[in-house]
């Protein structure tokens, strides 16, 4: 679970790191926080993606926190937001942005790891449905049921969407497979190709034929498993 934490105050900063750790240790699971000490430091630096989770202050100099999550939002639609506040006052305000829960301070262990923990369920559900690709642009989740096919050229793996979109990363085809072979609906035709089943219109000796007409070379030696798969 990647997190970032935005708070101004040291004290507080720490305290809440320290939870994090607490939690990481009695649950036995990995984490990969970051801290920042004001929501500009913040906004500056996050991209679209790269957390699951964002526990920010709600009153800080300057941007606060619910201004922060506006903006955050505008780059980010999927990321969580949890905000620590000493006064209920901006609740309300918090939930019009969005807000994954409003938690009042001082935290603790009761307060925070059952929201941690029903994050990392939904976390694992999604990841059930897809997974995350991080390439130059930043990090995108695949869906499993939209993905199309994949194609390696050289060293540039890209990922054909049904909806037309194409998200590629510098990689080998292999960092992928085994993630995608261990679902049925996926299959390798070639050497430098997986296709998903679900979106095959037509095969024939060469090649496969998708619903979006894309025609995926399909090797000799492969041609049998394929076939036994689609009938």
């Amino acid at each position: 679970m990647r997190i970032a934490i935005c708070e101004d105050n040291e004290k507080e900063l720490a305290y809440v790191s320290e939870l994090l750790m607490e939690y990481q240790m009695d649950r036995e699971v990995d984490m990969d926080c970051h801290s920042y000490h004001s929501s500009t430091d913040f906004l500056c630096d996050v991209k679209s993606g790269e957390y699951d989770l964002v526990l920010l202050d709600v009153v800080m100099p300057g941007i606060s926190g619910v201004q922060a999550a506006q903006e955050l939002r505008e780059r980010d639609r999927n990321v969580r937001i949890i905000f620590m506040s000493f006064s209920p006052e901006f609740a309300v305000e918090s939930y019009h942005v969005g807000a994954y829960y409003y938690l009042l301070k001082p935290l603790g262990a009761d307060s925070l790891f059952p929201l941690l923990d029903r994050v990392r369920e939904e976390l694992y559900t999604q990841e059930e449905q897809g997974f995350v690709l991080k390439n130059r642009k930043g990090v995108v989740r695949i869906p499993f049921t939209g993905l199309e096919y994949v194609e390696v050229i050289n060293k540039t793996v890209s990922f054909h969407l049904a909806s037309g979109v194409i998200h590629e990363a510098t990689a080998v085809l292999g960092e992928f497979e085994e993630k995608l072979l261990d679902r049925p609906e996926f299959l390798k035709t070639h050497r430098s190709f997986l296709v998903n089943l679900n979106y095959v219109q037509a095969m024939d000796e060469n090649c496969i034929v998708t619903r979006n007409n894309h025609r995926i070379p399909l090797s000799r030696q492969r041609r049998r498993q394929v076939q036994a798969a689609c009938n």
